[in-house]
């Protein structure tokens, strides 16, 4: 959420205090002395922009369109894509015949003369030879194609499942930086205030100069703090242009976008397990090994073919007519001795069959165990966001502002006051991370569950 401000100046000592932020932040004016109601009022209201809820709709990149960018972005699922295509081909070309073989020539030439005109028993052949496909190989094939048509169709659905969960988790990261950043800003004009309250109660005798110097370590603390997390957003920024592209990344992300939905009954989400493309995936190789069970079997049956062919020749004798036969001969070939061949290669392929079942098997249990896992954090997450929502960031606020009315009446410790700001920091900080793992969560499951 974007806390835009615009901040008077401060006085000489502040400004000699923003070394290295002059360009980032503006100081607020001394009013804590004179206004100290204004602090408190100042410090509800940008506690409750910091936990706005998402609410107000605001442009920018959002978490749906980053998914959108990063599967046409993505070159592999191109290549996927491609090779499909060519599955495709194969497939038809599986149910094709064997090429037939033709022959022509000259048979009985002289030697002496090489005169085809000269010896009558000189002929002119012919032939052409066609085989076909053992028993129903030719169909089997194109089945086995088929099912790995099947498997890369699934290979297709997977990787866009991956595309969708690696672009959600890039902008994730950057979500959770500009979050971070924003609340650090927030909360470094309250440090900033709380400076200028020490500095005036020291200026009255009220205090001494170890709450000046406390206050400005403070303060100190946060800008390290904000120099990390600017660190760390260019870092996740150069992730997200990995996925979706230099040019899409130069949008900011959407700040209020709503990261995670409503999730459906769990004994739903377990029956969409089956249509997993790791499930379907199992389950095309599975039948792609039946077909090569198939295939093992066909090679028990003899393949046959058929040979035709047509002979000319001038004549048996002299003054005779020119002669012409046809030849017609049916092929086929006699797999008798099969206990090193045809019986080795069914046993082979039906050890794989039952390998690749095992492996459906263990795939299956993987992802109901993924998504058992999911299902327990997610509940988890919500009850301690609403733990936090509820109770947790309201304590923090109202411990925060006590011990500030406390300090400003001489009741309460500097030592309190910053350990009640700093727990109010660390309160909405933690609630961020809870947030966007819990969303984080979200995209596992419906990696899981949806297509």
């Amino acid at each position: 959420m974007k806390c835009n401000a615009i901040y008077p100046s401060s006085s000489a000592s502040l400004r000699r205090r923003d070394d290295g932020f002059s360009n980032n932040f503006k100081y607020p004016a001394d009013i804590a002395g004179a206004y100290p109601g204004f602090v408190i009022s100042l410090f509800f209201m940008f506690t409750s922009l910091v936990l706005l809820p998402a609410s107000v709709q605001a442009t920018g990149l959002t978490l749906e369109q980053a998914e959108q960018i990063a599967l046409q972005y993505d070159t592999v699922l191109k290549a996927q894509k491609e090779q499909l295509l060519s599955i495709e081909h194969e497939t038809v070309a599986a149910g094709a015949w064997e090429d037939p073989n033709v022959r022509i020539g000259i048979m009985d030439v002289p030697t002496d003369s090489f005169d085809i005109n000269a010896e009558p028993m000189t002929q002119l052949e012919i032939g052409y030879q066609q085989m076909f496909p053992r028993g129903n190989a030719s169909g089997v094939m194109t089945q086995k194609k088929r099912a790995q048509q099947t498997q890369q169709q699934s290979g297709i659905k997977l990787r866009e499942r991956e595309v969708r969960m690696t672009a959600r988790k890039a902008w994730l990261d950057l979500y959770v930086q500009q979050q971070t950043e924003q609340i650090l800003l927030a909360s470094r004009l309250l440090f900033s205030q709380q400076l200028d309250v020490s500095e005036s109660l020291y200026a009255a005798g009220r205090s001494n100069q170890q709450d000046v110097l406390q206050a400005d370590l403070e303060l100190s603390l946060v800008d390290d703090r904000l120099q990390q997390v600017l660190a760390t957003k260019q870092e996740k920024l150069a992730q997200l242009v990995q996925v979706i592209g230099a040019e899409a990344a130069q949008t900011p992300i959407e700040a209020n976008a709503e990261i995670y939905g409503v999730l459906t009954d769990a004994k739903i989400l377990h029956e969409q397990l089956d249509h997993h493309p790791l499930v379907q995936q199992q389950q095309a190789a599975i039948a792609m090994q039946t077909e090569e069970v198939s295939l093992a079997q066909q090679k028990f049956k003899p393949q046959w073919g058929f040979d035709l062919s047509y002979n000319r020749s001038d004549g048996t004798s002299i003054g005779s007519e020119e002669a012409s036969t046809m030849t017609f001969m049916l092929m086929f070939d006699l797999p008798l001795i099969t206990g090193n061949a045809q019986d080795r290669e069914l046993a082979a392929s039906k050890q794989m069959l039952q390998a690749e079942r095992y492996m459906s098997q263990d795939v299956k249990r993987q992802l109901i165990s993924q998504l058992d896992q999911a299902l327990a954090r997610w509940q988890q997450l919500t009850r301690r966001l609403e733990l936090y929502d509820q109770r947790v960031l309201n304590q923090a606020q109202q411990n925060a502002r006590v011990a500030l009315k406390g300090y400003q009446s001489g009741v309460v410790t500097f030592d309190a006051l910053t350990r009640a700001r700093s727990a109010e920091l660390d309160a909405q900080m933690q609630r961020l991370d809870l947030y966007v793992e819990k969303a984080m969560v979200y995209a596992q499951i419906m990696y899981l569950t949806v297509d």
